[in-house]
């Protein structure tokens, strides 16, 4: 007798205990998410926006989707929403991608808390007031006008295309107009912009008795090498206007006739003008980098050089000039 008193007992130990392991095992896996980061790029007011997204895992198993209502689980998938928009922000505003992983993990402590707390609300109208709160909070992220962007002080920006200049005065008698290619490069320390450039083309004299006179060669190779000083004077979504001003010296090899083709001359030019850019196409990179912060914004645009100087050559040929370029340039700003 004693001996089947046990067996019960023990039996209905054994019951219990499966009973209360089995409502842990659902208690604890009643929920399964995980986050993540995912580099994607939009499209958004003509302005490619690379950023990462953050996306989840979530599911719930039988049980919670048999117990529970459509007004909790629809509160879960709010908290899950705003849960993602509110971290996709914190990574925009971080420098480092390492700084990511404690971000996630941040997010993944709320979400449990945020769980806690939809699972204490005990009644229908608990419940849609906060599943109204968690809509409002969800619709001030998704409205916000723009990123708080802040541009550093210093871009850089790199340009190639043709040169053009039409000759004045004196310069006209001897010479004619002439077409270069140029490649320019340079820095930026918040709206003033200061450029390296290079130009290659050809000078060729006019047939007059004038030019027979002074011997020189009907054609001659030149490379110029100057630098510019620009300030951005006007700056919109598709357009930017910067007044300029130029200075090159030229090196040119036998600009006199046979007799003299060893020589090399130079001469200086000085001019200003005005940069007319068209912005192409813009992108913002929002995604923080893995030694430096990878945030930049990247401009692309076909722009317009125009240019009055005065050039001076030697054997007193001197006068004035117009300059008019056409250039595809490349600009970027680290931003923070």
């Amino acid at each position: 007798m004693k001996k089947t008193v046990g067996m019960l007992i023990l039996i209905m130990i054994t019951i219990c205990h499966n009973e209360l392991s089995a409502q842990k095992s659902t208690k604890e896996k009643r929920h399964h998410y995980e986050f993540m980061l995912s580099p994607i790029s939009t499209l958004e007011n003509d302005t490619i926006v690379s950023k990462y997204e953050v996306r989840s895992t979530f599911k719930m198993n039988k049980v919670s989707l048999q117990k529970n209502n459509l007004l909790y689980q629809q509160l879960l998938k709010s908290q899950l929403e705003l849960s993602k928009l509110e971290t996709e922000r914190k990574i925009i505003h971080t420098e480092r991608l390492k700084e990511s992983a404690s971000i996630l993990k941040e997010t993944e402590m709320q979400f449990n808390l945020s769980i806690d707390t939809i699972k204490s609300l005990n009644s229908t109208k608990a419940q849609e007031e906060h599943l109204q709160r968690l809509n409002r909070q969800i619709y001030a992220i998704k409205n916000l006008d723009e990123y708080e962007i802040k541009k550093k002080a210093f871009g850089l920006g790199i340009y190639l295309g043709l040169h053009y200049e039409v000759y004045g005065r004196e310069l006209s008698k001897y010479y004619e107009n002439s077409t270069s290619l140029e490649l320019g490069y340079g820095t930026s320390y918040k709206d003033i912009f200061w450029y390296f450039h290079i130009n290659y083309g050809k000078l060729k004299t006019k047939n007059f008795q004038s030019t027979n006179d002074l011997n020189l060669n009907p054609e001659v190779d030149k490379t110029e090498i100057g630098t510019s000083l620009s300030y951005k004077l006007y700056d919109t979504h598709k357009w930017r206007i910067s007044p300029i001003v130029r200075y090159d010296y030229a090196i040119v090899a036998g600009l006199l006739d046979e007799r003299n083709t060893d020589n090399i001359n130079g001469y200086n030019k000085v001019s200003a003008g005005v940069d007319i850019d068209y912005i192409l196409s813009r992108r913002l990179c929002l995604r923080p980098g893995q030694l430096f912060s990878g945030k930049e914004m990247e401009d692309i645009s076909i722009r317009a050089k125009m240019n009055i100087g005065y050039m001076e050559l030697p054997h007193n040929i001197k006068g004035c000039l117009f300059e008019f370029g056409l250039v595809f340039n490349i600009y970027g700003r680290f931003i923070r």
